[in-house]
């Protein structure tokens, strides 16, 4: 009976605090009316649970576990005071290996406070420690701290309390405020990711996932070595740029950023133990490697938590949720305002290289991108996203649309010579986010999840209804793990392909963050490559050029593999057994039982004492696709379901009707005649391509026979 009872309350717990941080319910189903009355019960049941299981704790034990908490917060400090002042970091003004994954771009008026992230989750601890609370006991300790006069105030600090004042306009806000007019803060840049399933932390607070026996997990870089393969495999038809293409649009939605010091120097978490900070998970690595000979240890700084009124941990998202091409604009005043012309033309701002063409504009802080080398004679380029310096391709496609938002800005403005500036720069962003929206729903996503899918997700159904209750908040898995899957597809070399059809390559490890390639007049060539190449295949083969080349500077470089698996460990989540559980039903209790080849399951077998430990990325690696889909049947779910959301969700998709920001009939006609084709032709000087770039099988046609966008439905 005892048993029983507690299993009650365990479920209740979880389904209350699941339901108040996730809308998870709102989120998965059509018909919603029945689920109403779920949630008023559950939170009625919830608080009955929550009195008999909390009332223990009186005034006086959360009063002394927050002055802990606060002498914990200045021990914190001291250690971060040493560490400046003794210069134990990375310097953020020299271009490095470690320092280049930890680019930065939190604004002191964006980013939570950090004093008070940590407050409530090292209060929770104590108390955890103290009356051995159950882990979904832990997520409602926030209301009694809440409630005490030592952190009185400290819900205007959470994300979502940020004051917000709503105009009903036809253009979308800079931050992503006011989508939802109902949670004006949902979406917005610097909020939190929500959870598809809740966290596994090891102390139900903030502690990185241990096995289901409690005991530690198979050391990362250990599973990262017994699990890849040596040989990688092209996956035929789709093309190289399928990959870029998919790492701008996951640019566009996700920013995830990790713990700094003062002036976002980036930490060195390799130090002797005493000089460690508190949010450093170092990877260790064998003395023995193979790959890494000389290495014993791997940076890795924990990411930075989001909501300073949480006791357990949450992830900040430094961009806007949406698909709004926020990689191209940007997502903060300051360098939406840089990036812009700001001279009555609409346009963004460029740099014009005889022969080459309009670049990006110059970074305006070239001492802290980990990118420009002055002593190499190149100044690195600034576009709405940090990132975009990652390598040729990458910024090949950032260049390519922020022409292309001049070309529509420069058509606007001959249409409707009376408009303003302000009138052709929002108009043309808007056209330009809708364009990439549907290359994104209607191209891109049904190769990545399967036609089947995507269809019954509606992911390219046009004339739909926006639905302001589903979340525009990213599943934490996500950004995460899941789309973490095209690491899989980077090759090791980049395919040149000139105009008179000679072929050469670029050796990616060696173009890291260097822009030269695109200064050179190489674009063209890149963009070719990309489209006649085959893409590598989604398995569990990750190419030299990530797996221990990546960001390499001279001899040192990082295992993008072993980084990923410690980020699922360090965000809590739960291992792949429980989302395919979920997901699919039924139950998994052996090794095997795991819908997988023969050969991964043994692998897991010899790394994992229990089937249930085995971790969600490693997990998606040995997957089978089904049907047409490049991805597995978890990680084709989770997607399909993260951009239904961010689809029906989004008040202004271009294919809602009804709503202020809507676009006309015809409108919605000329945007969905468009390909990433027609952007590429109009803007760069190619002169055939694949009609489908994202596949290698399409045929290549003069650009001639390539539809133009319409400008005509636009004409006032």
């Amino acid at each position: 009976m005892k048993e029983n009872s507690e299993k009650l309350l365990y479920t209740i717990f979880a389904m209350r605090s699941f339901l108040s941080r996730t809308y998870f319910l709102i989120a998965f189903g059509k018909e919603r009316d029945h689920w109403s009355y779920i949630i008023v019960i559950t939170y009625i049941l919830g608080a009955w649970a929550e009195r008999r299981g909390l009332s223990s704790i009186g005034k006086d034990d959360v009063d002394n576990a927050l002055i802990k908490a606060f002498e914990k917060l200045n021990r914190q400090k001291e250690i971060e005071s040493q560490l400046i002042t003794k210069r134990k970091y990375i310097n953020p003004f020299v271009p490095s290996t470690i320092g280049r994954h930890q680019v930065s771009s939190c604004s002191i008026e964006s980013c939570p406070e950090g004093d008070l992230l940590y407050l409530l989750e090292y209060a929770a601890i104590e108390l955890v420690n103290k009356f051995n609370l159950k882990k979904h006991e832990v997520p409602l300790l926030s209301q009694l701290f809440t409630k005490s006069e030592l952190v009185k105030g400290i819900e205007n600090h959470c994300p979502n309390n940020r004051p917000t004042r709503c105009v009903n306009s036809k253009y979308r806000t800079i931050d992503g405020n006011c989508n939802n007019l109902q949670r004006p803060n949902e979406g917005r840049s610097f909020s939190c990711h929500i959870r598809f399933l809740p966290p596994v932390y090891a102390d139900g607070v903030n502690a990185p996932r241990r096995s289901v026996d409690n005991l530690p997990l198979p050391e990362p870089r250990t599973v990262t070595q017994v699990l890849n393969e040596e040989i990688c495999m092209p996956g035929r038809p789709n093309s190289n740029f399928l990959m870029v293409f998919g790492q701008f649009l996951d640019h566009d939605s996700v920013l995830t950023k990790q713990t700094s010091l003062a002036h976002n120097a980036p930490f060195n978490c390799c130090l002797a133990e005493s000089m460690k900070h508190p949010q450093c998970l170092p990877v260790p690595f064998g003395p023995s490697d193979p790959e890494f000979p000389n290495v014993t240890c791997m940076n890795f700084p924990r990411d930075r938590p989001c909501d300073p009124c949480s006791t357990v941990r949450e992830h900040l998202n430094a961009k806007t949720t949406v698909i709004d091409c926020s990689q191209v604009y940007g997502a903060v005043e300051e360098d939406v305002t840089f990036l812009r012309t700001n001279s009555g033309d609409g346009k963004l701002r460029v740099t014009t290289i005889e022969s080459v063409g309009d670049v990006p504009p110059p970074n305006r802080d070239i001492t802290n991108d980990m990118c420009t080398l002055k002593e190499e004679g190149y100044v690195c380029p600034m576009t709405g996203d940090i990132r975009s310096n990652q390598h040729p391709l990458l910024l090949s496609i950032h260049t390519i649309f922020l022409r292309f938002h001049n070309y529509v800005a420069d058509n606007l403005h001959a249409l409707n010579p009376n408009w303003d500036g302000e009138t052709i720069y929002q108009e043309a962003r808007r056209i330009v986010g809708a364009i990439f929206q549907h290359i994104s729903y209607c191209h891109y996503l049904p190769k990545v999840v399967g036609s089947r899918l995507a269809e019954e997700h509606g992911l390219c159904e046009d004339e739909t209804k926006y639905d302001r209750t589903l979340p525009i908040a990213l599943f934490n898995v996500f950004p995460t793990t899941i789309f973490r899957f095209a690491h899989s597809t980077i090759p090791d070399e980049y395919l040149l392909l000139s105009e008179n059809g000679s072929l050469a390559a670029l050796n990616v490890a060696d173009v890291y963050f260097d822009p030269r390639p695109i200064y050179n007049g190489l674009l063209e060539d890149i963009i070719r490559g990309s489209v006649v190449q085959n893409q590598e295949e989604f398995d569990r083969c990750l190419e030299k050029v990530v797996r221990k080349n990546l960001y390499k500077r001279h001899v040192t470089a990082l295992d993008l593999s072993t980084i990923n698996i410690q980020r699922g460990r360090e965000h809590g989540q739960p291992g792949f057994v429980a989302f395919f559980e979920y997901i699919f039903g039924g139950k998994i209790t052996s090794f095997e039982d795991l819908p997988m080849k023969q050969t991964c399951k043994k692998k897991f077998k010899s790394l994992y004492r229990h089937v249930e430990d085995i971790d969600l990325f490693a997990g998606i690696l040995c997957e089978i696709p089904e049907d047409d889909a490049i991805v597995g049947p978890v990680s084709a779910f989770i997607i399909a379901k993260q951009y239904f959301n961010l689809k029906f969700g989004d008040r202004y998709f271009h294919t809602h009707l009804g709503e202020t920001g809507s676009f006309t009939k015809e409108q919605r006609g000329a945007i969905r005649s468009v390909s990433m084709s027609t952007i590429v032709c109009a803007v760069t000087k190619v002169k055939r391509m694949n009609i489908d770039m994202l596949n290698t099988d399409s045929i290549p046609v003069p650009c001639t026979q390539i539809p133009k966008l319409n400008f005509l439905p636009w004409k006032d």
